[in-house]
């Protein structure tokens, strides 16, 4: 590679990084900001139904688009650092509503950065297909999944003492939440502001690079070979315009998404793949995150911190692997998918028992809810990612169905578990 593509490289991973980085954020800063906060256990909760509804952002895109691929992208950049700013200095300001103190510029915040980073995951893959070499894609991929991975290094670093403390034996009933952190959700909040920062500056950055690269020669080998060896026109020319083609077309050239007719086995599928998106969308991002909370605090601080932080990183963990393998075997798929309701299951029950620690007060106790939630995210991560690759195989249509499953998926399960801890009467705090 040279310089120029090196730089190029680099500048699209870092500018990446900030793609789902507000969400994992949030997500993992929760432990930190529970004890703060009116909601107490309950705040995940409120995320969760906070990321479901977000997903509405994406019906502000076309604005972004009115002002072009690249000042879109800076517009919706410069958004989230006003917001993240925002968030700061307001995250623990309380209003009253319906004569309850509520953490409701908190949530505000949360709303508008979770759904600025749904519009961002669309414009950025849409610029860097639009104006660079398809092999920076995996730039692309690769920035997208390391944002979480940053997120939960943080809460490592602000979680230290608790860690420390497990470590030396101090397992302590986590029903009396401590403030006493390496540094507060509003340091915590500006590193990650800062670290958004550098990923706005690395967008800049690109500009310098950026050109109309279409790709006509490759694109049309590309389509030539597809309709040579199938007879017929690709259903996918039909269909797409030629800067969604391109993309697949780029994808699949350098084999993050395979733009193909199925294979008549795989085809008898496609139905199964796509509830199993559903259900991986609702499970991992929107249900099962409510319960982080009820299942980790009673058996100390320390597991509900790096429980959380140890399921975030699952997420580029099976990323990396599903990406590796790419078995869509029905057989296999359905193993994995017994595994993680399984593990949902029991974390639900244990959950209920709250605030009653039934594993027992011990490292040992913690231990296992921490592997049991890096599981949870695996697991469900994967079958996320796997149903992902499967259906773009299969074609536009196809991932048209599963796209709009697994937002249906956000949104089932965010009302799912807003419902059930808030209003069942199922779920007990301290």
């Amino acid at each position: 590679m040279s310089c120029s593509e090196v730089i190029i490289a680099i500048s699209i991973t870092v500018a990446s990084l900030a793609i789902w980085l507000w969400s994992d954020a949030i997500t993992v800063e929760a432990p930190f900001i529970v004890p703060f906060v009116p909601e107490g256990w309950r705040l995940t909760s409120y995320f969760t139904f906070t990321k479901g509804i977000s997903t509405a952002a994406l019906f502000i895109l076309p604005f972004f688009e009115r002002f072009g691929l690249k000042w879109g992208n800076m517009i919706c950049f410069g958004m989230g650092l006003f917001f993240s700013i925002t968030l700061i200095f307001s995250w623990d300001s309380q209003l009253n509503v319906f004569g309850e103190p509520t953490s409701l510029y908190l949530f505000i915040n949360s709303f508008v950065l979770m759904g600025l980073d749904s519009c961002r995951m669309t414009l950025l893959y849409m610029y860097v297909t639009e104006y660079f070499h398809p092999k920076f894609l995996l730039a692309v991929l690769i920035g997208d999944g390391l944002g979480g991975l940053i997120a939960s290094i943080i809460t490592y670093v602000q979680g230290y003492k608790q860690l420390m403390g497990a470590f030396a034996g101090n397992v302590n009933n986590g029903l009396n939440l401590t403030k006493d952190f390496l540094f507060g959700p509003s340091i915590g909040f500006a590193i990650i502001t800062c670290v958004f920062f550098v990923c706005t500056v690395a967008l800049l950055l690109s500009f310098t690079y950026a050109r109309n690269s279409t790709e006509d020669t490759l694109y049309d080998n590309f389509i030539n070979k597809y309709v040579k060896k199938t007879g017929r026109t690709s259903p996918v020319a039909l269909t797409l315009s030629s800067s969604q083609l391109r993309t697949s077309f780029s994808l699949s050239k350098y084999g993050s998404v395979i733009v193909s007719s199925a294979s008549s086995d795989n085809g008898s599928h496609e139905s199964f793949f796509v509830v199993v998106w559903f259900f991986a969308s609702a499970s991992v991002f929107t249900l099962m995150p409510a319960f982080h909370s009820f299942s980790t605090i009673p058996y100390g601080q320390a597991c509900y911190i790096f429980s959380v932080a140890c399921w975030s990183i699952a997420f580029p963990c099976s990323a990396i692997i599903c990406y590796m393998i790419k078995n869509y075997r029905y057989t296999f798929v359905s193993v994995i998918l017994l595994l993680h309701i399984v593990i949902d299951l029991t974390l639900i029950y244990i959950s209920l028992q709250s605030p009653k620690p039934i594993l027992g007060e011990s490292f040992k106790a913690q231990s296992t809810l921490v592997i049991m939630w890096f599981t949870q995210g695996f697991s469900g991560f994967f079958l996320f990612s796997i149903s992902s690759y499967y259906l773009r195989q299969c074609g536009p249509k196809a991932i048209k169905s599963g796209s709009i499953a697994a937002q249906c998926g956000d949104v089932v399960g965010a009302l799912l578990s807003f419902y059930l801890v808030n209003f069942s009467g199922f779920f007990h705090d301290n």
